[in-house]
């Protein structure tokens, strides 16, 4: 029984038998395609993330408990007071860990609701709280976890798997303002004024890609964030939470693609 709890487990996670440690280069397509999609910023996704960017050592069992407890949470809970079946389940995970991390994404998207100003119709720009604005900003807080809800039954603090993250950008972003065009604000606040009760909401959408991990540290709201190093793909501001009605755009890897090439 034993035996095939672990075999199952290993299945569960690996999908096929061990195969040598893998760079991101080394992947296979299918694999680069899952790696290329931006994930949300899940506690499950992020704990992934803390590992790809070398954040624990592989012979750290607590964290790799911890990291069952995110991801697995009914096999931890069935076995981990278990200890023979247990100790193989962690060592299935370091298994796992080590030779599967780099097909792990670091790549993720947030949604942020925000307040926009008054139209400026001689600028062309909607005016952006302070709040909102981006004054050549090189850390963002980026929360979307909240800190109270029960992982796995548990509602404190996971050592070492901050729920949230913030990032330094790799070069800083500007966004005093929200330039848009007099057609499209006038459907938007046409809209606005159809349905009051909605307000002067927007959505912005932030595409990033991890680099390195720094620390963890105090986020603006007090709780433990995860700080990365990482590098701003593409920023929108959407009119609508559905993200259909697109107000401004910004695509930071076609700008860079454009400077390798001059």
């Amino acid at each position: 029984f034993l035996t095939l709890v672990v075999m199952l487990f290993a299945a569960l996670l690996l999908g096929t038998a061990p195969a040598p440690a893998q760079e991101e280069e080394n992947l296979t397509e299918a694999e680069r395609q899952l790696l290329n999609h931006y994930y949300a910023p899940t506690l499950e996704n992020l704990a992934r993330l803390y590992w790809k960017l070398g954040k624990f050592s592989i012979k750290d069992y607590k964290a790799i408990d911890h990291y069952l407890m995110i991801t697995e949470c009914e096999i931890y809970q069935r076995y981990y007071n278990s200890d023979v079946e247990w100790a193989r389940i962690r060592e299935a995970t370091k298994e796992h860990l080590n030779n599967d991390a780099a097909k792990f994404s670091r790549r993720f998207i947030f949604i942020v609701e925000i307040d926009i100003g008054r139209y400026d119709v001689k600028s062309e720009a909607f005016e952006l709280p302070h709040a909102n604005k981006f004054n050549a900003r090189t850390k963002i807080d980026l929360s979307y976890n909240d800190s109270v809800t029960a992982v796995c039954g548990y509602r404190g603090r996971i050592e070492g798997y901050p729920r949230n993250m913030a990032v330094i950008l790799d070069s800083p972003i500007s966004l005093p303002y929200l330039p848009v065009d007099k057609q499209m604000a006038s459907e938007y606040l046409n809209h606005v004024k159809e349905h009051p009760h909605i307000g002067r909401k927007a959505y912005l959408e932030l595409k990033i890609t991890a680099q390195a991990y720094k620390e963890d540290t105090a986020g603006t709201d007090g709780h433990l964030v995860a700080l990365v190093f990482s590098q701003l793909d593409k920023l929108t501001i959407y009119a609508d939470g559905a993200r259909r009605w697109k107000l401004y755009e910004q695509d930071f890897t076609e700008i860079r693609d454009r400077n390798k090439k001059n």
